[in-house]
């Protein structure tokens, strides 16, 4: 990360400025800015207002000090600071962990994002999330969302070139009035919004986010888990925020936090549970997440050949080895966001092994049946297999790079991709059965069992390979690739639906 512009303005509740508050020997200001130098941060910006200024220079010394009378002047202090490379905005009125930011800043599989949590919280920015990606967001200009998150005023933009433009014209994609004139069906170029230049700008991040969100930008939502993050407006606060974070094991907090919410069923409640420790192990053994990686791969490739043995032992030891291969593949991701190791290499190597491991699985069953005497076309039925997951995976990644952003039916007028690229409603029979389709989903993932049925109605990796495991040990091959066939065929007739729908209205 190279530059990071702080939102220094908020007043606190006696007029002062929140940023000055003590923290310590410093400032609220200079807490985060320090935990912004952590994360690698090289050039540090800070809004603050005019009468400000000077006591923002004397305290925090290694800034730049812009000022601002309104958030007007935010917006352009943020436009100035995107071109010099990634940026990250950040509003200066909170006390948090120092793993928060790097959970944001450190990953460089995120582009854009924001750090959410789950809060009833009027006073924090609304947004609505769709697996794991900002689909409308509010800001006190650009009316509500009907989200069940709050974003928490981090912000991080790896697009410089994109956050400045919205920072300059992010009056220009607001939402257009809701009636068209007088009867001639003309759309209306959408509404300038005013500030007002006398307001405080505390906004300024809520704003830039629900800019880039309605002008289509993939903003990624990252949750804040357990770890600790609180503003503050006095100082009976700041201290009340310092001592209930010191109550909380940072430590504990980042691990479980290495585990990804959006996770299947059976890696989730048969897997994570454990493997997060081991993750922690691994780390404090100086493991690598590219080491265990190829540990994972090499068990796959025993258990490839303890399943082409083709004898009941082989294919119980062959279902065991792939179940410690997945555990291991596990590990490695959950490692990698412990110890903030991401690389694209690391990324590649992950994704590939993944696939490698599978079909070599495949071989290795349908060597061990016909060894086995099992001669009626079980290589017909491990290649169908193959390419039914082969046909999934391509798919899956074609459409994770160029997915459309749905129309929140949850939305209350916020900002929204929908309302800036398309006309609002759009019509037509294929969009109503599309909007009746998201809804319907919304409603089930808020249903914690309907929830985990989708989920494991996919057939995601960690239920296949438990499938495979499962199957192969008790029935044999013929039995594991009937039912990857099967369970993988409605699982893309699934996936295959839902994406149409979302298309229809996106």
């Amino acid at each position: 990360m190279n530059t990071a512009v702080v939102v220094a303005t908020a007043r606190a509740d006696d007029g002062s400025a929140v940023c000055l508050l003590r923290v310590g020997d410093g400032t609220v200001l200079s807490r985060l800015v320090g935990q912004l130098r952590s994360q690698d941060v090289a050039s540090v910006h800070v809004v603050t207002r005019p009468e400000w200024a000077p006591a923002v220079g004397a305290t925090t010394p290694d800034v730049t000090v812009r000022t601002a009378g309104g958030l007007p002047d935010v917006l352009t202090a943020v436009a100035d600071a995107a071109p010099h490379g990634p940026l990250a905005v950040a509003e200066a009125n909170a006390v948090m962990h120092d793993a928060v930011l790097t959970v944001l800043l450190a990953d460089p599989r995120i582009s854009t994002g924001i750090v959410t949590a789950r809060r009833d919280d009027d006073g924090l920015q609304r947004v609505s999330v769709d697996r794991s990606r900002v689909t409308a967001a509010a800001s006190p200009y650009h009316g509500g969302v009907a989200g069940d998150l709050v974003a928490l005023g981090l912000l991080k933009a790896s697009d410089a070139r994109a956050l400045a433009g919205v920072a300059r014209t992010v009056d220009a994609v607001t939402p257009p009035p809701p009636h068209g004139g007088s009867g001639s069906g003309r759309q209306h170029p959408p509404t300038r919004v005013l500030y007002p230049t006398a307001a405080a700008p505390e906004p300024a991040v809520a704003v830039l986010v629900a800019g880039l969100v309605a002008s289509g930008a993939a903003v990624s939502s990252v949750s804040l888990r357990g770890l600790f993050f609180q503003r503050v407006a006095s100082q009976e606060q700041v201290v009340a925020a310092l001592r209930t974070m010191a109550a909380v094991d940072e430590d504990k907090a980042l691990l479980d936090a290495t585990v990804k919410e959006q996770d299947g069923f059976f890696t989730t409640f048969f897997v994570s549970p454990y493997s997060r420790y081991i993750a922690r192990w691994s780390a404090r053994r100086g493991l690598t997440p590219n080491q265990v990686t190829a540990a994972s791969m090499l068990l796959g490739i025993i258990a490839a050949g303890a399943f082409a043995v083709g004898s009941r032992p082989g294919l119980i030891v062959g279902a065991v080895l792939l179940q410690l291969a997945f555990t291991t593949d596990c590990v490695d991701g959950q490692l990698a966001r412990y110890t903030r190791q991401f690389s694209a290499v690391g990324a590649w190597l992950d994704s590939v092994f993944d696939r490698a491991k599978e079909y070599l699985v495949y071989a290795g069953l349908a060597a061990g049946a016909v060894r086995a005497g099992d001669e009626g076309g079980v290589w017909l039925l491990a290649a169908a297999a193959l390419a039914l997951q082969t046909v999934r995976h391509t798919v899956d990644f074609a459409f994770a790079e160029a997915r459309p952003v749905p129309a929140d039916p949850a939305a209350a007028g916020g900002m929204r991709r929908s309302d800036a690229a398309a006309p609002p409603g759009r019509p037509g029979p294929a969009a109503h059965i599309g909007r009746l389709g998201v809804r319907a989903s919304v409603y089930f993932e808020h249903r914690p069992a309907m929830k985990w049925l989708k989920r494991i109605v996919v057939l995601p990796i960690g239920e296949r390979f438990a499938l495979i495991s499962l199957t192969a040990a008790v029935a044999g091959p013929r039995t594991t690739f009937t039912a990857l066939l099967v369970w993988g065929a409605l699982a893309m007739t699934y996936t295959a639906t839902g994406r149409i729908l979302r298309a229809l209205v996106a």
